[in-house]
């Protein structure tokens, strides 16, 4: 409430999900009144439509498009943009194809700022009113839609989950490129030097982890204008492990990652480690990879040689079972903002190992464990170590829980962004 007026929030989300429903949901039932706007939400994901969309496009899409349609509380809306969605991903998908750099930096850019210009007639209907925020994607600011926002006189929050382009140039593009992929996502981008502008452009920058806050306050940026919320987490992975390492009697230890299993979430370096540890030490462990893989890299690794076994992508509700009997959940990712699928093992009672770049809120050895980027016998060490003292991956796993629970719901996720929203009406 602001002077007794509901608060108006316009959340922009882009092309993707992400976590932009997930916010418009929760910050609609703490009393905001939502315009989300998003891309296409069909109300069957299973129509002709879509169907005929996931063909073209290879993946089933259908999973996705009934994540988009949230039931908004109150008098909020979702304020759907099908047709600038379809000629996005349109753009994209003949770009994929082409596989051209300067295309795709076109496309990419096109489709942003048409998704940017089509949010303003949204905007333009909040003209003269002190009680609207927005809330934007960084890169969907674009297209003219903050330079309008600024004109109408409301604060633009801009939503960047990843770290600071400039950081992916000098940690990334040598790992790109010694895996024989283009690198595209550092300053020298067309598209990420918009996103960037976008940040710049903004009153408030809303980021998910201190980790990306550093990233960008390394390169100038003021920190008295960032503001760092961690998502929230879904309840029901709250405790799901239900085994005790200190118990394990003669079953092996498991580890676990979930997610896209690349270079640029560690791939490589935890099949390094798994190597050492299976010349390193007698004791029995096993490693499930949940989410897609990358085919290549399994090969150049000789990944039959190892106890790793690839389920490939579930649906989430499916991974309930792989975090209800795990141990070790390990993500050694080189740039992230905070990958949700560790806030969901630290959630579920597991201990988790990532590197500071995963934007995870742990302590090291309080409640979980921190390694070095790009150093397979780190996490090989730390995770022998653990092996070594099972009661560690237990105390470790019960403490996850306990601060996923005290400080990163989604209840609090949506307190904290509706106290941004105060602050800056008060301004």
């Amino acid at each position: 409430m602001k002077n007794g007026i509901v608060m108006t929030s316009i959340i922009s989300s882009g092309l993707g999900r992400l976590h932009f429903a997930q916010s418009a949901d929760w910050l609609s039932r703490f009393g905001v009144d939502i315009r989300f706007v998003c891309g296409w939400v069909p109300k069957n994901p299973n129509n002709l439509v879509a169907q005929l969309c996931s063909w073209l496009l290879g993946r089933n899409l259908s999973a996705g498009l009934r994540k988009r349609a949230i039931s908004l509380s109150g008098g909020s809306k979702i304020c759907a943009c099908p047709i600038a969605e379809f000629l996005s991903a349109g753009i994209f998908h003949v770009g994929g194809k082409m596989a051209k750099a300067r295309y795709s930096e076109f496309a990419a850019d096109f489709a942003w700022r048409l998704l940017g210009w089509n949010s303003k007639r949204f905007l333009r209907r909040y003209k003269g009113r002190n009680d609207t925020v927005f809330h934007v994607r960084s890169g969907v600011g674009h297209g003219g839609a903050i330079k309008l926002a600024k004109r109408l006189g409301m604060p633009v929050i801009v939503d960047h989950s990843i770290a600071h382009p400039a950081y992916m140039e000098v940690h990334l593009r040598d790992e790109y490129v010694k895996n024989g992929e283009q690198f595209n996502l550092g300053t020298s981008s067309r598209f990420w030097r918009m996103v960037t502008e976008d940040c710049e452009w903004a009153d408030v920058l809303l980021v998910n982890s201190f980790f990306v806050r550093d990233t960008f306050i390394e390169q100038g940026y003021p920190a008295e204008k960032i503001k760092v919320v961690y998502l929230g987490t879904r309840p029901d992975f709250f405790g799901l492990r239900t085994v005790r390492a200190i118990n394990r009697g003669d079953r092996p230890i498991r580890l676990l990652f979930t997610g896209n299993f690349c270079f640029r979430k560690g791939a490589e370096y935890l099949l390094r480690a798994v190597r050492i540890l299976c010349e390193q030490s007698a004791i029995s462990f096993e490693v499930d990879v949940v989410g897609s893989y990358d085919k290549r890299m399994v090969e150049q690794f000789n990944v039959s040689s190892l106890p790793v076994k690839f389920h490939g992508p579930i649906p989430q509700d499916d991974l309930k079972q792989f975090l209800s009997r795990s141990d070790i959940y390990v993500f050694p990712s080189l740039a992230e903002g905070c990958a949700c699928s560790g806030m969901e093992a630290m959630a579920a009672g597991l201990c988790v190992v990532g590197t500071h770049e995963s934007g995870f809120p742990i302590e090291d050895g309080i409640n979980g464990c921190v390694v070095p980027g790009k150093d397979a016998q780190a996490i090989a060490h730390k995770i022998l170590t653990l092996m070594d003292n099972p009661s560690e991956i237990d105390r470790l796993g019960a403490a996850a829980a306990e601060l996923i629970r005290a400080k990163y719901t989604w209840e609090q996720y949506a307190e904290n962004v509706k106290r941004i929203y105060e602050e800056m009406l008060s301004r």
